[in-house]
């Protein structure tokens, strides 16, 4: 869908094996199946774009650190720095 040019099938397996992990962390308070579809669908709809990474840093900074880290760590390591 959208940038990766994935089907509506793939974009839903991807999304719900992701909320499976989430829901194994900590319970999930909606119906996946139900969620996905609808957000799928909008996204379709509307041909929704995924946030900038400037943009997550402003609406949600904590979000933004935990994914900057897990960009950031295999980059460093690889270029010989070390990493905590």
């Amino acid at each position: 869908m959208n940038v990766k040019k994935l089907s509506y099938d793939q974009a839903f397996v991807i999304v719900k094996g992701w909320l499976a992990e989430c829901n194994g962390i900590r319970k999930l308070d909606f119906n996946p199946d139900q969620r996905i579809k609808y957000d799928l669908r909008s996204a379709i709809r509307i041909g929704y774009l995924p946030i900038s990474f400037t943009v997550l840093k402003v609406e949600n900074i904590g979000l933004y650190g935990l994914i900057s880290n897990v960009i950031r760590k295999p980059y460093l390591t690889e270029h010989g720095y070390q990493v905590r």
